[in-house]
């Protein structure tokens, strides 16, 4: 009989694994490794095979894990940024700060929720600040709409020229 993973090198196995996750169709894969529809699904049932997909699922677990962890801060931080920015509409920084107390909230009932009891306190988890009692008022002086940055792109752009236009320190004489 054809032995399962004899015409592929441990390269060619990971190869074959990481095109089966990314997507490809079982076709594709018998075709781009010229082997039959038969042999890729032969391939696929093999306990060396099965193990290198899970151990590349488990990976791809674990970085979107992080994904998210790194996504939510940034997130955080340009919602920061705009409820703290007086620059940008009183009804644009109140729709952010909700949001944010939205988000603590959530990650507050879920830390309650959370499968370890042992390590759960009731409490937000760590490194999450209780939500903001009050919110910066609202400049008495509305900046009109046309001038005030609308995203983080406007807002480094707007602090780019604020640099620029900054007087230089002139040397003092002596």
């Amino acid at each position: 009989g054809w032995n399962t993973l004899k015409h592929l090198t441990p390269q060619k196995v990971q190869t074959f694994v990481y095109d089966y996750i990314c997507g490809l169709r079982l076709d594709q894969l018998a075709s781009a490794f010229g082997l039959t529809f038969r042999q890729v699904a032969q391939i696929l049932e093999h306990p060396e095979v099965k193990a290198e997909i899970d151990a590349a699922l488990e990976v791809a677990a674990q970085r979107h894990e992080r994904m998210v962890e790194v996504a939510l801060a940034e997130a955080v931080e340009v919602l920061l940024q705009t409820v703290r920015d007086l620059t940008i509409p009183a009804e644009t920084r109140r729709k952010a700060a909700g949001q944010i107390i939205r988000l603590h909230k959530d990650l507050r009932k879920q830390a309650a929720t959370s499968p370890k009891p042992a390590e759960n306190t009731g409490r937000a988890p760590a490194g999450l600040p209780e939500a903001p009692a009050t919110i910066a008022p609202t400049p008495s002086v509305q900046v009109p709409r046309e001038s005030s940055p609308r995203n983080r792109k406007e807002r480094r752009a707007a602090q780019r020229l604020e640099h620029q236009r900054a007087p230089i320190p002139q040397p003092v004489a002596a």
